[in-house]
């Protein structure tokens, strides 16, 4: 993971990842479990909320909005 100091909360959400969910986090800058989704935000800090409550993402990749059509991140 990046350098970004972290707090508990978000150190405590990254340990209970797998080593294969972290790399993918890391390279995708997302990730989705189940009904919710985890993201590195464009400052480095580490999100996580369900995707029912997901509008905008916004990630060192750019900003994308949560399609419940076709129930993935869209770029926008």
């Amino acid at each position: 993971m990046s350098d970004a100091v972290r707090s508990p909360a978000e150190e405590a959400l990254l340990a209970a990842l797998t080593p294969e969910q972290r790399a993918e986090l890391e390279a995708e800058r997302v990730l989705r479990i189940g009904d919710e989704l985890i993201w590195i935000e464009a400052d480095g800090r580490v999100r996580k909320q369900p995707v029912s409550k997901l509008y905008y993402v916004r990630t060192s990749l750019g900003m994308f909005r949560w399609s419940k059509i076709e129930d993935a991140l869209v770029e926008v």
